[in-house]
């Protein structure tokens, strides 16, 4: 099977997710090639794969477009990228022999997919804004196509919003990369990877952490507006190496006001192969992998139940190292790439 990922951005640094998922694809033997609209910045994990990406600029305008497919992305995108994307995905999936098209996020990328009319199966995995802060084409795109999401809370909403019978894929890491770090140590230091939007409420674990004492709070964000006594800001080249010197992983996820909310943070999923213990908010997928066997599980906005975790979490050091192995082996038995890519091989064959 050769298998065209449809995607806005190839590479893109914040999407790890999609980065494991084609790496453990070409591991199991599938083809795949990448089909992207457009560029971010280039990340660690990105796999070498045949890329094929959309025109752009002045030449894009010597393409031959195929007008019906155009007319009907026109309706949901500028009629300038119209004109051009779905011809050059037509063409692309037929040139390369692509037998089937996977596109992450409900978006831009899946519309070109749906205009085009394309002769091979569509499947898209929907993740979280794209179904929480929608564009307006998605409840015609979610009926044209096979659609897969990250967890069962996604899957009810997809059923009760929208009539959409989905099937679950769960995101997986590959536990393995992992060394098993040491929690029970006295340091009182508090991780959170997370990207500073609305609905990680980075405002509200600094905060907290400032009323524990002698903790420290790292933070993978850099905005200027979180610094304080107790934070220590700035980018990893890895997140993972980060794992090794934290007691406690924290997040304080929340439903953000325009609607949007998390899956299943793939950091959890990180810290807990790593033998970190976790603190996290009951918000969409996360108590699919979060209860009070491999962490300390709280209310979202709530940030008296949040200090009174990650209270217990620091001044437990048994309680932090035995929820920390108890994460560990849940995640290697269920959260892992390689299940991931069986599930997908499966539902793309019609076996599930």
């Amino acid at each position: 099977m050769r298998v065209g990922y449809l995607l806005r951005y190839w590479p893109t640094r914040s999407e790890t997710f999609v980065a494991r998922e084609i790496r453990g694809l070409l591991a199991a033997g599938v083809e795949v090639e990448v089909l992207s609209l457009g560029r971010r910045e280039a990340g660690g994990e990105t796999p070498a794969v045949p890329t094929w990406w959309a025109p752009t600029g002045p030449r894009r305008w010597l393409q031959v477009p195929h007008p019906a497919s155009a007319r009907r992305l026109a309706r949901w995108q500028r009629p300038k990228d119209a004109l051009t994307r779905t011809s050059w995905l037509r063409r692309v999936v037929a040139e390369r022999g692509i037998d089937r098209v996977h596109v992450h996020f409900a978006g831009e990328a899946l519309e070109v997919a749906v205009a085009a009319q394309l002769e091979v199966d569509v499947s898209v995995t929907v993740h979280a804004a794209d179904l929480f802060v929608p564009r307006p084409s998605l409840a015609e795109l979610l009926r044209r196509v096979q659609v897969i999401t990250v967890c069962e809370h996604h899957r009810r909403v997809l059923s009760e919003r929208f009539g959409v019978r989905a099937v679950v894929v769960r995101c997986g890491i590959e536990p393995e990369r992992y060394p098993l770090c040491d929690p029970s140590g006295a340091g009182r230091r508090v991780l959170c990877v997370a990207r500073d939007v609305p609905k990680k409420n980075l405002d509200q674990l600094v905060e907290t952490v400032g009323h524990l004492d002698g903790a420290r709070l790292r933070l993978t964000a850099t905005s200027p507006r979180l610094r304080a006594p107790h934070v220590d800001l700035g980018p990893a080249r890895r997140a993972d190496d980060l794992y090794a010197h934290a007691e406690v992983f924290a997040m304080a996820c929340r439903i953000a006001p325009d609607g949007d909310r998390d899956g299943v943070p793939v950091a959890l999923m990180e810290a807990m192969a790593s033998g970190l213990p976790v603190v996290a908010p009951a918000v969409a997928g996360i108590p699919e992998l979060v209860d009070d066997e491999v962490g300390w599980l709280v209310a979202p906005d709530a940030p008296g139940e949040l200090l009174t975790a990650l209270r217990q979490a620091l001044d437990d050091p048994g309680a932090r190292e035995r929820r920390g192995r108890a994460g560990r082996e849940r995640v290697r038995a269920g959260w892992t790439v390689a299940r991931q890519v069986q599930r997908l091989g499966a539902i793309w064959s019609g076996m599930e």
